[in-house]
Order: C-alpha cells, then sequence, then structure tokens
C-alpha cells in the first residue's frame, strides 16, 4: 500500500506518466488525473528535481481512479519504458551502459541489480529495498510506496532496463505485490 512517508523519487515517475496519459488519452484525461492528484500546477511547470513519493502515489491512485484497470496498466507501462529510456540516456555513464552490455548475461544482470539497488530512491522513495544475486535474482522494496497492483511502472521500468542493457529475452515476473496485500514487492528475473 502507498504510504504518506517523507520520501521522495525521480521525476520521471511524473514526468513520464503525464506524457503517456498525454499520448494515450489525450491531454483533456491528462489534465482531469493531474488535477484529481492535486498536481495541476505540474501541467504548467513539470518537476525539474525530486518529487515527494506521495505526489507519485496519489498521481498513480487518480489514474486508476479515472481510467479502467487495464486503460491504468497500459499508462504506467508506458510511463516505466520511458522512465527507463531516460535513465539510460541520461543517468547511466555510457562506458559503464557498455560495459554491462559485453558481459555474460548473469554477470551484466548482477551488475546492474547492484546498481538499481544502489540507486533505488528514485523509484522506491522511502520504501526498504533489498537484493539477491542468487537464483532466482530478485529486487525487494518492502513497504513500496508507490505499489500498484501488479506494479506495472516497476515492473516496465526495470524490466526496459535489464531488456536494453543485459538481454532483449529478461523477463521480470512480480510475484509478491505491497498493493495486493503482501509484506514487499518482489520483482524477479528470468533470463
Amino acid at each position: 500500500m502507498p504510504t504518506d512517508g517523507g520520501g521522495s523519487v525521480g521525476p520521471n515517475a511524473i514526468l513520464q506518466t503525464a506524457r503517456a496519459l498525454r499520448d494515450i488519452a489525450g491531454s483533456a484525461i491528462e489534465r482531469d488525473v493531474l488535477c484529481c492528484a492535486g498536481l495541476k500546477a505540474y501541467l504548467d511547470h513539470p518537476p525539474r528535481s525530486m518529487v515527494p513519493q506521495a505526489e507519485v502515489a496519489r498521481l498513480f491512485a487518480a489514474l486508476r481512479s479515472r481510467l479502467t484497470e487495464a486503460e491504468a496498466d497500459v499508462v504506467l507501462a508506458q510511463a516505466g519504458q520511458w522512465t527507463a529510456h531516460y535513465i539510460i540516456a541520461h543517468r547511466i555513464p555510457r562506458a559503464a551502459a557498455g560495459l554491462i552490455s559485453l558481459m555474460p548475461v548473469p554477470i551484466g544482470a548482477r551488475l546492474l541489480l547492484t546498481a538499481i539497488a544502489r540507486h533505488a530512491w528514485t523509484f522506491a522513495g522511502d520504501g526498504r529495498v533489498g537484493i539477491s544475486r542468487g537464483h532466482p535474482m530478485r529486487l525487494d522494496i518492502g513497504a513500496n510506496p508507490l505499489a500498484t497492483p501488479g506494479c506495472p511502472w516497476h515492473c516496465a521500468t526495470i524490466a526496459e532496463l535489464f531488456r536494453q542493457l543485459v538481454a532483449p529475452h529478461v523477463r521480470v515476473e512480480h510475484p509478491g505485490c505491497c498493493a495486493r496485500g503482501d509484506e514487499l514487492c518482489r520483482f524477479e528475473f528470468a533470463f
């Protein structure tokens, strides 16, 4: 379940969700959802730095209240893919990205998973992040403040990072979800 904690997350959670809403559902729906979430100011002045996780949680909740579950999942998944593309283009040094992509899949995956865990606050806020480099390799977010049923935004962001940097056939499974009453959101990687 989303929390009202004081953590912050990267602005792409809002920027890319608004963009996906606009592209998929139109600018009127984008405006409606952002207004419903109390984020109308971002229509004219998009965030340029870290944002309170509570704002993103409200945006994701408003999205799910204004669209069908399937429509909301499509928007969140598209926003997650675009978030990953932004991270690859602007946050991961090119040399590191190139090195990860040249490594055998298991080694590249371990390196990427470690890097994701080090920077997890950008998508997990004050959620508790843990990783396992074993089999299956996994990322856990306890008390995930941005959890939505099935976590399509998280799944798409993480999967796209792995597909672009490690191997195109990587799959992300989501067997545990805070939004569905589980203790943590678990993301497992299949190669």
